[in-house]
C-alpha cells in the first residue's frame, strides 16, 4: 500500500514539473485582459480628404499642420457637403439650396479659430475666391423662387425649356406638382387655410412659418381649376443672398524637418468682415459661420432662429446703388445721409450702420417661423392678427395724425 502511495506520488510530481516547464517557458500561455482584441485607432490624414473639395478644420487640442499628418479624431476634418442646388439646369434661376431635415446636419460650423481648407490635386485659387451668402429660411417644402404677382398672388413659372427646373427641389414630395401640371404657370393660393399673400413667402419665395417635418394641405390653381396637395416641411431652405469675391490663401505643410512623409493644404483666409451666416464657396461646398458676437447664441444645431442668419454684409442707398462693400474696400456710409433706405433684406428689414427697424413688426418673419403658427389637424391657422390687419391699423393712424395736424393749422390761420 505504501509503495502505491509512492508511486502515485512520484507520478504527480513529474506532471507538475511537467506543467510548470510547460507554462515558464511560454509553450502554452494563458489569455490575459492585456491579449484581448483592440480595434486599430483610425488614422484621419490630409491624404483621406476628397480633392477639389473644401473642409472646416476645427481641433482644439492640436495644429493645423500636426493634424495634416493624422488624426485619430474623425470630426478634425469636416466636408463642405453641396447640398442640393436649383440651377443646375436653369441657369438663369435665382440660387436656392436645399439640404433635408435628416442632413442638414452635415452641413459643418465654422468658428472663429477654425480653418477653411481646400483640397486640390492641381488647382489653385490665385484668381479670386468667390463667395455666395444664402438666407437661412428655416424648414419649408420643396418650392423656392415662387415669383409675386401685382395682385399679391405667388406662383412657380413655367419654361418652355426648362419646365419648373429651378422652382422645384427633385428630391422632395414637391415634385408632385410638376408631375401633376404641365405647360402653365401654377398659382399656390393657401397653405391649410393661411392665405400667401398674409406674409407668408420669404423674399426667396419659400413658405415662412412651417414647423420642422410638419405635414400641409396647399391649393394650387390652374387656372381657375385647384388641387389640393399634402406637402412636407422637411426641406432646409436657403436663398441667394449677396456675393463677393476674396483673394487672400495661404500654402500650409505639416513642415517635417527632414521633408519626408510630407502633406499639405492650402487656407482660405476668413476676412475680418464676415457676418455670421451660411456660405457657398466656390461653386464647391456649404457651411455655417459663427462670428464671435453670435457665439453664446447658437445652440449648435442645425437650425436656429435665435440667431439672425441674414444680417447683410452689402449695403445700398436709396437709389440701390452700393455705398458699402468690404471685400472691395468701398465705403460711402458717410457720403450718404439716407444709405439703405431703399434696400430691404431678405427677412424684410431695413438696416442701417449700427441698429435696424423692422418695417413690419407684425408680419411673418423667418426667424420667428412656427411660433406664428399654430398647427390644428391638417390645417394651418395664424394665431396673431393678419398681416393686413396690422398695416391698415398702421395706415389708420398715420391718417389720424394728419388730420390733428390740419385741423392744429386751421386753428392757427383762424387765431384761436
Amino acid at each position: 500500500m505504501g509503495k502505491k502511495l509512492l508511486i502515485g506520488f512520484i507520478i504527480m510530481m513529474i506532471v507538475l514539473t511537467i506543467v510548470y516547464f510547460v507554462f515558464a517557458t511560454g509553450v502554452v500561455k494563458l489569455p490575459t485582459a492585456s491579449d484581448e482584441e483592440v480595434e486599430p485607432e483610425i488614422i484621419v490624414s490630409v491624404e483621406d480628404l476628397q480633392t477639389e473639395h473644401f473642409y472646416i478644420w476645427h481641433d482644439s487640442q492640436d495644429t493645423l499642420e500636426h493634424d495634416l499628418e493624422g488624426t485619430t479624431d474623425e470630426d478634425v476634418f469636416n466636408l463642405c457637403p453641396e447640398g442640393t442646388i436649383n440651377w443646375k439646369k436653369n441657369k438663369q434661376i435665382e440660387h436656392s439650396i436645399w439640404f433635408s431635415s435628416e442632413d442638414d446636419y452635415t452641413i459643418p460650423t465654422l468658428y472663429p479659430g477654425d480653418e477653411l481648407i481646400y483640397i486640390s490635386s492641381y488647382d489653385v485659387p490665385n484668381e479670386g475666391i468667390t463667395w455666395e451668402r444664402y438666407a437661412d429660411y428655416g424648414y419649408s417644402f420643396g418650392v423656392a423662387n415662387l415669383v409675386e404677382d401685382k395682385s399679391g398672388h405667388f406662383r412657380i413659372i413655367y419654361d418652355s425649356d426648362d419646365g419648373y427646373e429651378g422652382y422645384i427641389n427633385p428630391k422632395s414630395d414637391a415634385t408632385q406638382i410638376s408631375d401633376f401640371f404641365e405647360n402653365v404657370d401654377v398659382f399656390l393660393d393657401k397653405v391649410g387655410d393661411v392665405p400667401t399673400k398674409q406674409g407668408l413667402i420669404s423674399e426667396g419665395g419659400t413658405v415662412l412659418g412651417l414647423e420642422k417635418d410638419g405635414i400641409y394641405k396647399c391649393k394650387w390653381y390652374k387656372g381657375s381649376n385647384v388641387n389640393d396637395f399634402k406637402m412636407t416641411a422637411n426641406q432646409h431652405s436657403f436663398c441667394y443672398l449677396e456675393s463677393f469675391e476674396t483673394y487672400d490663401f495661404e500654402f500650409v505643410d505639416n513642415a517635417n524637418a527632414d521633408l519626408t512623409n510630407l502633406h499639405s493644404c492650402i487656407t482660405i483666409k476668413i476676412p475680418d468682415w464676415l457676418k455670421t451666416g451660411y456660405y457657398y464657396i466656390e461653386n464647391q461646398g456649404f457651411f455655417r459661420y459663427v462670428a464671435k458676437g453670435d457665439l453664446a447664441k447658437y445652440n449648435g444645431m442645425p437650425y436656429d432662429s435665435n440667431v439672425d442668419w441674414n444680417d447683410p454684409i452689402i449695403i445700398y442707398d436709396e437709389n440701390h446703388l452700393v455705398i458699402y462693400d468690404p471685400s472691395q474696400g468701398l465705403d460711402k456710409r458717410d457720403m450718404s445721409s439716407s444709405y439703405n433706405s431703399g434696400k430691404t433684406t431678405q427677412m424684410g428689414v431695413q438696416y442701417t450702420d449700427e441698429f435696424y427697424v423692422n418695417e413690419n413688426p407684425d408680419e411673418n418673419q423667418p426667424d420667428e417661423g412656427a411660433e406664428e403658427y399654430e398647427d390644428f389637424v391638417d390645417e394651418v391657422f395664424i394665431s396673431n392678427k393678419p398681416v393686413m390687419d396690422s398695416i391698415d391699423e398702421t395706415q389708420n393712424d398715420a391718417s389720424e395724425v394728419i388730420e390733428e395736424e390740419i385741423i392744429e393749422g386751421e386753428n392757427v390761420e383762424n387765431g384761436e
